[in-house]
């Protein structure tokens, strides 16, 4: 196994200069040796093989141009053919010379069928050997170009498709978009752009901005792409453009430089982004958000916003008069109160002064700035839990008294029972007094006529009539019942002894309402009127005979105090 490099020969002055790596696969050594000299002399650079085992080690060291190949090899070697077919097998278009001797045709015509780039038969000349070479190496050249031609026109047809991929997309953008040259000129634009301007493709290609704008808005965008031209990189800025009926718009623009296919700047691409409705989105929210903390801060509702750890994030001046701190002090510090998300809940608040009162604590889930928290509101309901407490006492004091004139009614009630019964003892004495009479007068008779039978039975027959008049008498008194009550008494309750009780409840809890309608359900002669507002109260107690008022010092359109001053004298 050899290799020849060509080397400067003074006879090649009027011929071509060739190059290309070719491997000889001969096991005459000096056949190898005689076309490596020719083609050496022709600029070839040639490697020797004697078997088919040395040319296969070969080619996986070095890249190989051309083989030319004997068909016959000796034994153990594969023969040429099947050396041919290994190439074939890596690599199907592998340039292939065959040499051989005369051959079977069989094996002729199998070799021929391998798209053979020559055929030499022995002896082979040099001239042979050299024009075969040259024309093999000159189809080599050839396939290697149109190859690269191939594949330039698919990198071509690849790059087209990807161009027309990225109009497409580029026209589906919603957004506006366009690119410039290094002078300024429109390139190209999407159809947003096209129907922001009001214009066809063919109007803006080739155009500058100072074509569409008015000059002092023309120098601005000019500025800036005169920037990235210098400087490549990404610009943002916001402007106000017209659109084609005239109507102002708030444009931001995204605006880079763009790198050509020499490295160097080729031009400016743009984004504009309408922001329009965006930013009177913004300035509607930013209004409303400030009417809103209006409101909060004149609530007179403590409402406090309060962290997830229990830290307080703001108070409005409703907590300062609650709390009686500025609400630069209450930032920051605990809320201290339990927060769960729900119905309302009683708390001990401490007031001004280290007095300690009751509140009323509403707390929600909400959103604060990028973070969760609670929005809590604290009503101070020391007044009302002090009013609810005398209320409930007073309807204690309420059903004692009444309890008392009920133990005075049956007293009452017992006293004119034994009235009653000392009347009746006496019309019974008067009614016992006259046959006890005739009773005496019948046995003073019987004394007297005691041997007169007939007298005697006569009498005695007269006493046994008077004796069944007293036992009547007896019989009739003991049926009368003394646990009876007596015609007229009723055992009722103190409100219905002298006339009905109208009772307002002013409260705009519908829990608290219910709560003293509880109480009161037991007596039978007491209306119950409920109002939550102070208007609606007003109204009630002109169209109706009011005797006594429950109020709530705090109502959503005043306090109990308000309506205190509209009642007046009433």
């Amino acid at each position: 196994m050899s290799s020849f490099t060509n080397q400067p020969d003074s006879n090649r002055k009027n011929r071509p200069i060739h190059s290309g790596h070719i491997l000889i696969v001969e096991d005459d050594k000096l056949l190898a040796s005689q076309f490596a000299r020719v083609l050496t002399r022709s600029g070839y650079t040639c490697s020797l093989a004697e078997d088919v085992f040395q040319a296969m080690h070969l080619i996986e060291k070095k890249p190989i141009d051309l083989h030319i190949v004997d068909l016959r090899m000796p034994v153990p070697s594969p023969s040429g053919l099947e050396y041919i077919q290994k190439l074939r097998q890596k690599r199907n278009d592998t340039a292939v010379i065959i040499i051989t001797a005369l051959e079977d045709d069989s094996t002729i015509h199998q070799a021929l069928s391998l798209d053979l780039y020559g055929y030499l038969i022995k002896p082979v000349s040099d001239k042979q050997l050299s024009v075969c070479v040259d024309n093999a190496m000159c189809r080599i050249a050839v396939e290697k170009e149109l190859q690269r031609q191939i594949n330039s026109m698919q990198a071509f047809m690849e790059i087209e498709t990807q161009l027309a991929l990225l109009s497409t997309i580029i026209d589906t953008i919603p957004n506006p978009v366009y690119y410039k040259n290094r002078e300024g000129r429109f390139i190209n634009a999407n159809k947003a752009f096209l129907e922001f301007k009001g214009l066809e493709r063919r109007q803006v290609i080739g155009k500058t901005a100072f074509d569409f704008l008015p000059q002092d808005r023309a120098q601005q965008h000019d500025e800036i792409d005169q920037r990235l031209l210098k400087n490549p990189g990404l610009e943002i800025y916001e402007l106000t453009v017209a659109r084609t009926d005239g109507s102002p718009r708030n444009i931001i623009f995204h605006k880079a430089s763009f790198i050509d296919t020499a490295g160097e700047i080729g031009g400016l691409v743009s984004i504009m982004i309408d922001i329009t409705e965006l930013t009177r989105t913004a300035n509607e929210l930013i209004k409303s958000q400030s009417i809103f903390k209006s409101i909060v801060q004149r609530s007179i509702e403590a409402i406090l916003i309060v962290s997830h750890a229990g830290n307080i994030l703001f108070a409005n001046d409703g907590a300062e008069l609650l709390f009686g701190r500025p609400a630069d002090m209450l930032v920051g510090n605990e809320c201290g109160y339990p927060l769960t998300s729900g119905k309302p809940v009683e708390i001990e608040i401490v007031l001004s002064k280290n007095k300690r009162g009751v509140g009323e604590m509403r707390s929600e889930l909400t959103k604060w700035g990028n973070q969760l928290a609670y929005l809590v509101s604290i009503r101070d309901i020391t007044d009302r839990v002090a009013a609810e407490e005398k209320l409930k006492q007073t309807i204690s004091e309420l059903k004692k008294a009444n309890q008392i004139i009920l133990n005075q009614q049956k007293s009452v009630i017992e006293e004119e029972r034994l009235k009653v019964l000392l009347q009746l003892a006496g019309a019974t004495a008067n009614e016992l007094s006259q046959p006890l009479m005739v009773l005496m007068g019948y046995v003073s008779l019987l004394k007297a006529n005691i041997d007169d039978r007939k007298k005697t039975t006569s009498y005695l027959q007269e006493l046994n009539l008077v004796g069944e008049r007293i036992t009547e008498i007896v019989n009739r008194m003991r049926t009368i019942r003394h646990d009876l009550p007596i015609d007229g008494f009723e055992n009722n309750s103190l409100m219905v002894i002298d006339r009905d009780i109208s009772i307002l409840i002013v409260d705009d809890s519908e829990v608290d309402y219910q709560q003293i309608k509880s109480m009161l359900s037991e007596s039978k002669r007491i209306s119950l009127h409920h109002c939550k507002t102070i208007q609606s109260a007003i109204e009630q107690i002109s169209n109706s005979q009011i005797d006594l008022i429950l109020l709530d010092y705090l109502l959503p359109d005043g306090t109990g105090l308000n309506l205190n001053g509209s009642n007046g004298n009433r």
